[in-house]
């Protein structure tokens, strides 16, 4: 077989996605509808059907709407969390100036030597 009859042969067997090297193997070890069937697996994108788009969009919508109502949601609830988190630091933080103050108070006045003049001096 002379080289031009081999190009005439693989451009007659050459179909659109097939590989010069997959024809050769084809010989060997697959037919040609397995080739084709490989073809039509690898294919990404299929068909949809015409009648349900107006069905499709509104459910994509629907789906958006609630996303959305979800997204705000989450928004007010970390909202809400934030102003509480806040809220008990700022306690936090004023809590142990109170209760100092207390044990002070309270540990002198508990004392029976006292006297209220002390305090004049702090």
């Amino acid at each position: 077989m002379t080289k031009q009859e081999l190009q005439k042969e693989l451009k007659e067997k050459i179909k659109e996605g097939i590989k010069p090297s997959d024809i050769k193997r084809l010989k060997r070890s697959k037919s040609e509808t397995a080739l084709e069937k490989k073809l039509e697996e690898k294919e990404v994108f299929t068909e949809a059907p015409e009648e349900n788009t107006e069905e499709l969009k509104t459910k994509i919508s629907q789906l958006e709407q609630q996303i959305l109502e979800l997204r705000l949601s989450k928004i007010k609830d970390f909202g809400e969390y934030y102003e509480k988190k806040t809220e008990l630091e700022n306690e936090l933080t004023s809590k142990p100036i109170l209760t100092e103050q207390k044990n002070k108070t309270s540990f002198l006045t508990a004392d029976p030597t006292f006297s209220p003049d002390y305090l004049l001096l702090l």
